[in-house]
């Protein structure tokens, strides 16, 4: 029996995920199966080609993208078209990002230097003090909603990237986040409304598919911070700020060092 309207959220988002996954099974060669993890569809290039498209992406400088498969062909572009791109490693390192300038990919390897073993080699880990004002955010997804409701995988790590890098002030609400998806990943306001996405969840701003871009809806209430710039913002949407501490267990300060320094950091301070 469910305890409490957290619980059930959570519940309500862990069930959406797992219809999601099922409808996308057919668009992913592999890895397999597909539960558990960010999809690695098939037109992911198609989806990053759209969202480099934007206005959004040509106006940012610097552009964190996470490191799931399906983002490679993004990243690549991020390199190919003289961004600096932000990349996390993986679990249990003590650093947050590396950083890949394009001007350190010889040979114009940008493929190469898209993928793991690329940016593992010729990354520069990145101490907190060290880490960028970021332009564009990009985060993995399981289910989107057009109204930029998200769900990732369910381990909240792109929330807690975001959560650090909002404490260290190098994003705030006006940054936009972005995410690739496959086309059966975008569900109605109806399957996923607002009322499932809790405190610490990050919403987006820009989805990109295989054949479209969406724009996410926002709340005609809300006063736009900027009328020039591309912010997105819902009175019921709103990014979170800094680490919610009491969401943040054992495993994830192991699998996210930075997290350690992050919260010595502010002692401090």
């Amino acid at each position: 029996m469910e305890v409490s309207g957290r619980i059930s959220e959570s519940t309500r988002k862990d069930r959406l995920r797992e219809e999601v996954w099922k409808q996308v099974d057919r668009f992913v060669s592999g890895p397999k199966p597909v539960q558990g993890k960010i999809p690695n569809f098939q037109g992911a290039r198609s989806a990053a080609e759209r969202l480099v498209n934007t206005s959004e992406f040509q106006k940012a400088k610097v552009v964190k993208v996470h490191p799931s498969l399906n983002a490679i062909p993004f990243r690549e572009q991020v390199l190919r078209l003289g961004k600096t791109l932000i990349v996390p490693p993986l679990p249990g390192h003590d650093f947050l990002y590396f950083r890949v300038d394009p001007e350190s990919v010889k040979n114009k390897r940008y493929n190469w230097a898209a993928q793991k073993r690329g940016f593992n080699r010729i990354g520069v880990p990145l101490q907190l003090e060290d880490i960028p004002n970021i332009d564009m955010f990009v985060v993995a997804a399981t289910v989107v909603s057009p109204e930029g409701c998200r769900a990732g995988k369910g381990k909240g790590y792109g929330e807690v990237e975001w959560g650090i890098a909002s404490e260290l002030g190098v994003v705030d609400s006006s940054t936009v986040v972005a995410t690739l998806v496959h086309d059966v990943q975008v569900v109605s306001p109806e399957q996923f409304p607002f009322e499932m996405m809790e405190s610490h969840d990050l919403p987006v701003d820009l989805i990109a598919t295989p054949n479209r871009i969406i724009h996410c809806q926002c709340n005609q209430n809300e006063q736009m911070i900027s009328k020039t710039e591309s912010v997105f913002l819902t009175s019921r949407l709103r990014k979170p700020k800094g680490i919610i501490w009491e969401k943040i267990d054992h495993q994830m300060f192991e699998d996210i060092g930075a997290l350690k320094a992050l919260k010595l950091k502010l002692s401090k301070e």
